[in-house]
């Protein structure tokens, strides 16, 4: 909640601030085992090790856009001669995958075609 009525933070806001967990957790090098730190670093740097803040997935986050980019190379445009039984049966398999699917033959099929969601 924000308010612009004073610089003294508002009831609510801080009944709120209470009940959050706190956003930091920090580390004493003691605490951590051992092995963390060698003998010669041990006495030298005895600072807190805290953690901030932690990453959260955002529209424009690299992982998310490398993601689609895979799953649309996966999909494939796919054409199929002779549009029989078989290239029928292969046309709806592909397309029920996600591919995209174009169909040549001597006769007319378009109506069917169209049905499967094929191009012709």
């Amino acid at each position: 909640m924000l308010t612009l009525s004073g610089l003294k933070p508002s009831k609510a806001k801080a009944a709120i601030h209470h009940e959050l967990p706190p956003i930091s957790h920090c580390l004493h090098p003691s605490s951590l085992p051992f092995s963390a730190f060698s003998t010669r670093n041990r006495f030298i740097g005895r600072r807190r090790l805290c953690i901030r803040a932690l990453d959260a997935a955002q529209p424009y986050d690299y992982e998310a856009q490398v993601s689609g980019r895979s799953e649309q190379s996966i999909k494939l445009r796919i054409a199929i001669g002779g549009f029989g039984n078989f290239g029928q049966f292969l046309a709806k398999t592909l397309v029920q995958q996600g591919h995209t699917v174009l169909a040549y033959s001597r006769s007319n099929d378009f109506d069917i075609a169209t049905k499967l969601g094929v191009s012709f």
